[in-house]
């Protein structure tokens, strides 16, 4: 899935994942700004992965997402 605003990417993710890691994907994506890293992953308690790539789109100063599972 391409496109994704910040908030329909935590939803995607919370549904793949069959869990709220809301908290997990804010971290990730803290970490992967402080790095320059435009791809992340965000993992559940029971270890199941999901890869997250963030792109600026410079012409509407705004993040968007693209879930990768």
């Amino acid at each position: 899935m391409d496109n994704l605003s910040h908030e329909q990417a935590i939803i995607l993710l919370n549904e793949l994942l069959n869990e709220d890691v809301k908290e997990i994907f804010e971290e990730e994506l803290k970490n992967a700004g402080e790095h320059g890293d435009p791809v992340f992953q965000v993992t559940n308690s029971e270890g199941m992965k999901v890869n997250v790539e963030v792109e600026w789109n410079q012409e509407g100063d705004y993040l968007v997402y693209a879930i990768r599972e």
